[in-house]
């Protein structure tokens, strides 16, 4: 990419990574092309911001999307669904729908893909094996070409709705600790997420690689121990409660049946049970590091202290 060029077009722009990486990257010289639905949120404009309004569904938005943009980030993506249809609607179809857009234009382009933890392990759920399939339209459709792909762990800070919750619980003196104990997770606070992107979108030559991140803690945490550290910093003791892995599992199925009667999209199925329940969650950043210089900078401490003491 000539180091003149600084557009780089993103999906997912108005979600909780998404944001994070448009401001980054906006505040970093680049200009943004950034997807967003019909009627949806616009938060920010600016010259160097163009919204570009469409779906993983339009080719003719995507089209509109991808073009002058030698750098393609893609982090729309669902984690909420009842069927395996759910998923693959947008993390399978439409990062290949994305794909065709950009293959489309015969230029060069770096394709950057967000994906999870989750596609290490694609036996577990219909959403781990949509990311893996995502993926490995990416690794096989651009096996000629440049591309990256991350693969988060958890991943809290300011806008998160999935995380947040569980730790305010902490924070009130409980940590539910479903199923062993022992178990083993790690985090990532969102802006070290979007410095790692914007680090690779100002790298001079791909690697091709998958990368895993997390925050600095080599082997991640136990739940217990993230209990620790929330307690250090509200001052009183928090409680781990286990919640036996029975007890997950049931609760996953309920959620499907209610789904059926109401056509809603739980978060935590019977798949999402199974990754709940997995023993090792814990990711390695070396070669990131390695590669491209990135380190992350929110140690778990200071990202829990801004997101519990801030409201």
């Amino acid at each position: 990419m000539p180091p003149t060029v600084k557009t780089a077009a993103l999906t997912g722009a108005t979600g909780f990574i998404g944001s994070a990486i448009r401001k980054r990257l906006l505040a970093e010289g680049w200009k943004v092309r950034a997807l967003r639905r019909p009627g949806g949120p616009v938060r920010e404009t600016g010259r160097s911001l163009r919204w570009i309004t469409g779906s993983l569904e339009d080719r003719k938005s995507l089209a509109r999307l991808v073009q002058e943009s030698p750098v393609v980030i893609h982090c729309a993506g669902t984690v909420r669904g009842a069927t395996e249809e759910d998923f693959t609607r947008t993390n399978v179809l439409g990062t290949n729908a994305l794909l065709d857009s950009c293959l489309d234009l015969k230029e060069r382009f770096h394709f950057i893909l967000i994906s999870s933890l989750a596609a290490r392990e694609p036996g577990l759920s219909f959403y781990a094996a949509s990311k893996r399939q995502s993926e490995e339209a990416v690794t096989k459709r651009l096996a000629e070409g440049s591309w990256t792909i991350i693969r988060p762990p958890a991943v809290y800070g300011p806008g998160d709705r999935e995380l947040l919750p569980l730790f305010r619980i902490m924070s009130r003196g409980i940590c539910p600790v479903p199923g062993s104990s022992s178990n083993r997770v790690s985090l990532i606070h969102v802006q070290d997420i979007s410095g790692a992107v914007a680090t690779l979108c100002n790298q001079s030559k791909p690697y091709n690689k998958i990368y895993e991140l997390h925050d600095g803690k080599d082997g991640g945490y136990t739940w217990t121990e993230v209990a620790r550290t929330v307690s250090a910093i509200t001052g009183h003791g928090v409680m781990p409660i286990k919640i036996p892995a029975s007890i997950v599992k049931i609760t996953g199925l309920v959620n499907i049946w209610i789904s059926l009667i109401t056509g809603g999209k739980p978060m935590l199925t019977p798949g999402k049970a199974r990754e709940l329940l997995h023993p090792d969650w814990s990711a390695d950043n070396r070669h990131i590091s390695e590669d491209t210089g990135w380190r992350p900078a929110i140690l778990l401490k200071a990202g829990l202290r801004q997101l519990l003491c801030s409201g």
